[in-house]
């Protein structure tokens, strides 16, 4: 069986006065509290969004970009698609 894996453009906004999500030209956008300092705010980031997914965090990586505004990241066992309709809705 193949192993699934959504795939993800995430554009991070650290220092947010709330935490929050937004899509924009196919790039997930999350807004989150934490500072960019030390991975703060990559943690968060994961963090909010495998509360808005209802899976552990341990499924969620950043594979590229953890120091810049512009991430790739990846979340096991599920399709990109699926992700995108629990974090938005049917598009």
């Amino acid at each position: 069986m193949e192993k699934m894996t959504a795939l993800l453009r995430i554009v991070a906004h650290p220092n947010s006065s709330k935490e929050t999500i937004g899509l924009k030209d196919g790039c997930v956008h999350v807004w989150v509290r934490a500072a960019a300092h030390e991975g703060k705010a990559n943690e968060a980031i994961c963090a909010l969004l495998a509360e808005l997914l209802h899976i552990p965090k341990s499924r969620i990586t950043i594979t590229r970009g953890a120091s810049g505004k512009q991430k790739r990241l990846e979340v096991q066992g599920m399709l990109t698609e699926d992700v995108f309709t629990a974090l938005f809705g049917q598009q």
